[in-house]
């Protein structure tokens, strides 16, 4: 974990805390479990992941990019901006006289 003390909680992005192996969590023989912890300021989360642990690093791994993406919005969005009246019926007599 990196040291962001002077950062306000909300600020932070998520950031793989802890990734370890693990006994399955509903009991079964499998022994390819793994747990995660990510934390975002005072928000951790705590998960459980099977597979192999190259496979699993790069899936939560990849989960963390998305959550931190998601907190700082969507960037492929169109900027809509909405005119006002004048505005439009001098762009609408424009087109009609071209």
């Amino acid at each position: 974990m990196t040291d962001d003390t002077n950062v306000m909680p909300a600020a932070r992005p998520f950031e793989i805390v802890t990734l370890e192996q693990t006994a399955s969590p509903d009991g079964s023989d499998a022994d390819n479990w793994y747990r995660y912890e990510l934390t975002q300021g005072t928000t951790t989360i705590t998960g459980y992941k099977q597979g192999e642990a190259d496979e699993v690093r790069e899936e939560v791994t990849s989960l963390v990019s998305r959550l931190n993406e998601r907190r700082a919005g969507k960037t492929s969005r169109v900027h809509l901006t909405r005119i006002g009246r004048k505005s439009q019926q001098r762009a609408q007599a424009a087109s009609r006289s071209s």
